[in-house]
């Protein structure tokens, strides 16, 4: 019997539709993902917008860096087939309940106050923060956002921790790691379990990558194609 694998849409159904936006967002959650995992900036005036580079060139109709274009500039931006760059609030109104959201959180440091504060706002008047999972590039943003909400949720992404990854989230008191492909192994696995933690492996995008970590006891799987993943798991994992 398959142990149960969390399918997490990789800024949604992003191998097929613009990645980040409202449209690959809902077809993920048509799919049944258990997870959507995508990424927040702050703009110019400090709005939490949904985006993976610090750039909008590569993903939109438009140039130049986030931090420096208004909420209202972003907005104006086709980032594929004619849809807008989501607001943080937008994009978890697109992503329903039950759906885990997987929040990769760039620049929350002590300076940008008025973006904490509307980070929080849009998890709050959602409803959201029961079901948010946050995995902020500084680790400077877990202390405030734990004070704010202490049954808050995160995440521990990779990185070069002097004391272990697993330490490192054990000192941080991080139940959920989020490994890349390298770090990912079956004694790595078996470690993050007997400590009782889980950890899902960025990324697999092909049925004998997914199977391959699968058989390494991940609990699961970020992907660009998680109708492929789903496939997989309704077979059996083989």
């Amino acid at each position: 019997m398959l142990a149960k694998v969390l399918n997490v849409a990789h800024r949604g159904q992003s191998g097929i539709y613009p990645e980040n936006t409202v449209l690959a967002f809902r077809k993920a959650a048509e799919l049944g993902v258990d997870m959507i995992e995508f990424d927040v900036w702050p703009t110019k005036d400090e709005h939490p917008v949904v985006m993976h580079d610090a750039k909008a060139d590569r993903t939109t109709s438009g140039s130049g860096a986030i931090a420096d274009l208004t909420l209202d500039e972003i907005r104006a931006l086709d980032a594929g087939s004619g849809e807008r760059v989501p607001t943080l609030a937008e994009a978890v109104t697109a992503i329903p309940d039950p759906i885990l959201l997987n929040i990769h959180v760039k620049c929350m440091k002590g300076d940008m106050k008025a973006y904490e504060r509307r980070f929080k706002d849009a998890l709050e008047e959602c409803g959201a923060v029961h079901r948010a999972y946050i995995a902020p590039d500084d680790l400077e943003a877990v202390e405030g956002l734990r004070n704010w909400r202490p049954d808050l949720n995160f995440i521990l992404l990779d990185g070069a921790f002097e004391q272990g990854f697993v330490q490192a989230a054990l000192d941080l008191k991080i139940r959920m790691l989020q490994p890349g492909r390298a770090t990912m192994s079956k004694v790595f696995m078996d470690t993050v379990h007997a400590h009782g933690m889980t950890a899902n492996v960025f990324y697999a995008d092909t049925h004998e990558d997914m199977r391959r970590f699968i058989d390494m006891g991940v609990d699961g799987i970020l992907t660009n194609y998680p109708e492929r993943l789903k496939d997989l798991l309704d077979q059996g994992g083989r």
